[in-house]
């Protein structure tokens, strides 16, 4: 078999350009059409370069052909180094010489490879399991999915079952030691895994090689390439009919206007009734403008306007509030606040109460002391027309007194409220105006001012007094209070110095 390279007319080293270049060159110099009285010949020659393009174009197999290329090229004959007596040499078959045609014919492609996986299997059959299942490869004319999927999904993961126990470089047996069988040990196993790894990337690339050049396989892509288009056609068919369909219901379809006629209509007299709502509460607010109303009597109005239909029961007079529902207003009238406002207002009521009671005493002593004994004596004699009236207008006063005074309970003013509520915000006011000024006092007295002592200017930091100082030369001396006595050490070096000087 002659090599890929010298097929093409190419080194080794050549890009991908220079085999295309070399492909096209070759191929039309051996095209079989231009060589009709030597076709055979032509036919080989034109095999062999379309065979050598395929395998040089594609990375993968350019670089595994260079690693095996001395075994294909020798027709796959080993070396004294290799044992190919107990594997099935599979080096001759990467050749497209070793089939004629895609048929079942002796020659023929799926007859060769046929055999061929046939002879691997019957090798590895001892080591497998007796379960194991080896797919065929079968025929020309096999079933994709029964027969040619399981086969490849079977062979492209293959891994040999066998020991490869004659690829070893040493005998066990005749280590001195435990030491040695040990070191031979660990050879023997990598020769073993070694040659393991390469049969198995040996059957692996044989099967990718026919896979590629199956026409069953072929026939099968262009099979799933129709079925996606024509499930593709489906799809924009149904989406066009769903479509029309859609288009058709509403040309059809009957819409109830009177229906529609009625809300809107509706909707027109509700707006009418809402106008003429805010129309009648925009009236009074302009007349009691005209008539130069004051902002309480406007306020009222507003109030008015917005608790219109509300319900007055909800209300608390003493505390100035209105509440939604009746557990929120009792929740209220069992609070504190609520009770304290009630106790002001019984007071305040008291203390009017006794007022007027005074003003009685005082106008009854008053009168003259006729008038007592004529009263003293009236369950004896009756009393004259000018009697009855003023005792009639006594009787009146004190009743409309009573009725006043009950009228003022239930329609308290809140002015002595607001007083109140006044009185406890300003007294809040100013327990916190006290506060913030201590709390700046002691910020103040917390915050001293580091100071240069030199030329008396503050500093924010004693970072920024001490670069003043460096930049300044203000450094100063401490003051030393000659009242006291001096340390001993202090004297000790005071009498060193005094040493050094002289």
């Amino acid at each position: 078999m002659r090599c890929h390279y010298e097929v093409l007319g190419i080194p080794m080293d050549a890009s991908l350009d220079d085999i295309k270049k070399a492909y096209r060159k070759s191929a039309l110099q051996w095209h079989p059409d231009k060589h009709a009285d030597n076709k055979e010949e032509a036919n080989r020659r034109f095999l062999e370069i379309q065979d050598a393009y395929e395998t040089l174009s594609n990375d993968q197999e350019r670089a595994w052909y260079d690693s095996h290329r001395e075994i294909i090229i020798n027709g796959g004959k080993p070396g004294e180094a290799d044992k190919d007596s107990f594997v099935f040499n599979i080096y001759p078959f990467f050749s497209p010489t070793c089939y004629r045609g895609y048929n079942d014919d002796e020659k023929g492609f799926y007859t060769v490879y046929r055999e061929v996986f046939v002879k691997i299997a019957e090798e590895d059959r001892p080591y497998y399991d007796r379960e194991t299942e080896i797919p065929e490869f079968g025929k020309s004319d096999s079933d994709y999915d029964s027969v040619v999927a399981p086969f490849y999904a079977f062979w492209l993961s293959y891994c040999c079952p066998r020991s490869f126990v004659w690829v070893e470089q040493h005998d066990v047996r005749e280590a001195n030691d435990r030491y040695v069988r040990r070191i031979m040990e660990k050879e023997n196993k990598k020769a073993r895994d070694k040659a393991k790894k390469e049969r198995n990337e040996e059957i692996r690339k044989i099967v990718e090689h026919v896979r590629k050049r199956d026409k069953r396989v072929e026939q099968y892509k262009k099979y799933l390439e129709e079925k996606a288009l024509l499930a593709q056609i489906k799809a924009k068919e149904k989406k066009e009919a769903d479509r029309l369909k859609r288009i058709e219901q509403l040309k059809n379809y009957d819409y109830d206007w009177s229906a529609i006629d009625q809300h809107l209509e509706e909707l027109e007299l509700e707006e009418k009734r809402n106008s003429k709502k805010k129309d009648a509460i925009k009236k009074p607010k302009e007349e009691a403008d005209e008539d130069g109303a004051s902002n309480d009597e406007i306020e009222d109005l507003d109030h008015e306007e917005d608790f219109d239909g509300y319900d007055d029961s909800l209300y608390c007079v003493a505390c100035d509030k209105s509440f939604r529902s009746d557990k929120a207003f009792q929740n209220h009238e069992r609070s504190k606040k609520h009770k304290e406002n009630v106790n002001a207002i019984k007071k305040h009521m008291r203390e009017e109460n006794a007022a007027f009671n005074e003003e009685n005493a005082d106008l009854s002593q008053t009168e003259s002391p006729e008038a007592h004994k004529e009263n003293n004596l009236g369950h004896k004699a009756k009393l004259s027309k000018k009697q009855k009236k003023k005792k009639k207008q006594q009787r009146l006063e004190i009743e409309i007194n009573e009725d006043t005074s009950e009228e003022a309970i239930e329609n308290l003013e809140d002015n002595e409220t607001d007083q109140i509520k006044q009185q406890i915000k300003q007294a809040e006011a100013e327990k916190s105006d006290v506060k913030i000024e201590k709390d700046q006092v002691d910020l103040k007295r917390s915050e001293k001012l580091p100071i240069c002592s030199v030329c008396n200017e503050e500093f924010e930091t004693r970072n920024k007094l001490f670069e003043h100082i460096k930049k300044e030369g203000h450094a100063a001396m401490k003051s030393v209070d000659e009242s006291k006595p001096l340390s001993h050490n202090a004297a000790k070096r005071n009498k060193r110095l005094a040493k050094n000087k002289k």
